[in-house]
């Protein structure tokens, strides 16, 4: 049994809501369109990998 399991479950958590989180904002500003969905899935994949580096720098 390893450790990472949840560790990674929790990151996957941060890159949901940093994903819905965006996507909110971009129709807010920018009206609703089906072309933000691959964008936001990018900038919330860079989102997560930010902060899952960030956490294990700070080990």
């Amino acid at each position: 049994m390893t450790t990472r399991r949840p560790n990674l479950a929790r990151d996957i958590g941060w890159v949901l809501i940093a994903v819905s989180l965006s996507y909110i904002v971009m129709t807010l500003i920018l009206g609703p369109s089906p072309v933000w969905i691959p964008a936001v899935i990018a900038v919330g994949g860079i989102a997560g990998t930010v902060i899952r580096h960030r956490r294990t720098d700070a080990r």
